[in-house]
């Protein structure tokens, strides 16, 4: 999911960081003067706009108005007293800074049902676009600049961009990372442990690094 935040505040604009780096399966840009972030939204009509309501002398209500159709638009703000108007030009959610991880959560949970979970991704490569479906991926690996993609019937794929941005076209109830160099798709696993993941039909385990067990832990309340 392509994602833009806009605040004038950049410790706001850290913990939305943060806390989509942790969900992950989100790629963010951020903004603190409110014209440059807008001209983004209008380019790149991203999947998600995360705004604050006051900008200084912008106005966030005002500026949501001008969102495209395809984009969703949560609030984040530390004035209750705008949550009517927010609510009133089609906002998903509304955050009351500060809030908590979960509580964000929550609110990207909201907009992830708005948006059809794809069959497949297309991806540029040996300088053709190539449409791999996604039950067809086994896991991804991180190679320098590339990413190569371990496919079902023993084959696989290059594509010359990054494991983060590849991972924001990705379904997140789909597909987890569990390392800064790998990531699975959850319906190719055939076991695991807090340290190492077997896929189907292939003999070597990947790791899970330390700082992506969060994944592993929502596998183990599936389970």
């Amino acid at each position: 999911m392509k994602a833009i935040a806009i605040d004038d505040e950049p410790i706001a604009l850290s913990i939305i960081k943060e806390f989509t780096g942790r969900l992950g399966n989100i790629q963010l840009q951020t903004f603190t003067n409110p014209a440059a972030g807008m001209a983004a939204v209008t380019e790149q009509q991203p999947d998600l706009l995360l705004l604050d309501i006051r900008l200084g002398t912008a106005d966030g209500v005002s500026l949501a108005r001008r969102l495209p159709a395809t984009t969703s638009l949560i609030f984040t703000t530390a004035y209750t007293e705008y949550a009517l108007d927010g609510f009133e030009v089609g906002a998903v959610d509304y955050l009351h800074k500060p809030f908590s991880f979960e509580r964000f959560r929550s609110a990207i949970t909201r907009v992830r049902e708005r948006h059809p979970v794809p069959s497949c991704i297309t991806l540029k490569a040996d300088y053709k676009n190539v449409i791999i479906p996604l039950a067809d991926i086994l896991y991804i690996e991180a190679m320098d600049n590339y990413v190569r993609i371990h496919l079902t019937g023993n084959r696989h794929q290059m594509s010359k961009t990054t494991l983060t941005s590849l991972l924001a076209l990705l379904p997140p109830q789909q597909f987890i990372r569990i390392h800064k160099s790998f990531v699975v798709s959850v319906a190719q696993i055939d076991s695991f442990t807090h340290q190492r993941v077997f896929i189907k039909n292939i003999e070597r385990p990947l790791p899970v690094g330390r700082n992506f067990t969060d994944g592993i832990r929502q596998l183990n309340k599936e389970e």
